[in-house]
């Protein structure tokens, strides 16, 4: 983290101003975030996994010590999930919601981390504490981030504004991790392979089915543009008449055998994912230090 500052620094002096998240400077401040974020779950699921003797030291205590270290590691892992968002958001904006990448980047990148919290605690709801700490953190910096005056430095100035941008309203991954955690529960049984089948072909379909409506609404329907949604937000630096800007183009539109190609390429990604995760998530139930 401390080397991206100066790397940043000479990547302005040497190619001018960026705009883009995936640039090398911050891809190497986000990995440095992603690094501690991750030793904060290992420090905490390490404890965790030593309950026993955690609770030879904490008999008189008022408090669950074991629901509180849940809490601790559903708000580490929430951090890093929304880390990972951010490292991919680009890919994962409204107006790419009804195109196969926008799956395919997601089912490559989220059953990883979610997948591993299911198996690396034993909680019946793990997936979804995740999730809800990712979306009330994306809720939080949607609505109050615009609250704050701002004005733009940078040219071209297209659209005026006033007030900070609010981020992306959440991916609804909370809808998947509700279905995820049930089926985790109901099949506890099975082997990691059969899981990796089971729950990776539900994550990918429950999310498609809800992300891929939302997506629609927040596209396009008139209700989604206000700060409780804010898909009334635009950047500075485009065209506030855009024809495009509430409705999908045709090039973020594909025909339904290109569609199916792509769900099929993310399918794959997902139980790739999925499996990884689950071997990730027994590594981490085995932490004891």
């Amino acid at each position: 983290m401390l080397t991206s500052a100066p790397f940043d620094d000479w990547w302005h002096n040497t190619y001018g101003l960026d705009v883009t998240i995936l640039s090398p400077p911050h891809t190497v401040l986000i990995l440095g975030i992603i690094g501690i974020q991750f030793g904060a779950m290992v420090s905490v699921i390490a404890v965790k996994n030593q309950m026993s003797m955690a609770h030879r030291f904490i008999r008189e205590g008022t408090g669950d010590p074991d629901k509180l270290l849940f809490g601790l590691f559903a708000l580490s892992a929430g951090f890093l999930l929304t880390i990972w968002f951010t490292l991919i958001s680009e890919e994962l904006g409204r107006m790419q919601a009804h195109r196969s990448s926008y799956y395919i980047f997601a089912g490559a990148a989220f059953p990883l981390l979610l997948m591993a919290v299911g198996k690396a605690v034993s909680h019946k709801w793990a997936i979804t504490a995740v999730t809800g700490v990712y979306t009330a953190l994306m809720l939080g910096t949607l609505w109050i981030i615009p609250l704050f005056p701002a004005e733009p430095k940078l040219g071209p100035i297209l659209n005026h504004i006033t007030h900070y941008q609010g981020f992306h309203f959440p991916l609804l991954l909370i809808a998947p991790a509700i279905v995820t955690d049930i089926l985790r529960r109901r099949f506890a049984y099975w082997n990691d392979w059969k899981l990796t089948l089971l729950l990776g072909t539900a994550f990918l379909a429950v999310f498609f089915v809800v992300q891929w409506l939302f997506g629609g609404f927040l596209m396009e329907s008139p209700y989604a543009r206000n700060w409780f949604f804010g898909s009334h937000y635009w950047y500075f630096g485009n065209d506030p008449n855009w024809q495009y800007r509430y409705k999908f183009a045709p090039w973020m539109v594909e025909e339904t055998p290109e569609l199916l190609k792509g769900l099929g390429i993310a399918l794959a990604l997902t139980l790739i994912s999925t499996r990884i995760g689950l071997a990730w998530g027994n590594w981490m139930h085995r932490i004891q230090r």
